[in-house]
């Protein structure tokens, strides 16, 4: 087994792993964002279809 800096007891995060985290986050963030906009407590059949599209990438 080759000892990478991945498998390291002491690693720390990257900048590049945080700002993927960040953006990971943002997306997430509007895509939840449409499940907020209700119209008489009841959402609209499109803005239920395009959320599913949108977060079954992220799961």
């Amino acid at each position: 087994m080759k000892n990478t800096m991945y498998l390291m007891k002491n690693r720390h995060s990257t900048w590049l792993e945080l700002f993927f985290d960040l953006i990971f986050v943002v997306a997430l963030g509007k895509v939840a964002h449409l499940l907020a906009h209700t119209h008489n407590n009841e959402l609209d059949r499109h803005v239920f279809l395009t959320f599913i599209i949108l977060f079954l990438p992220f799961w």
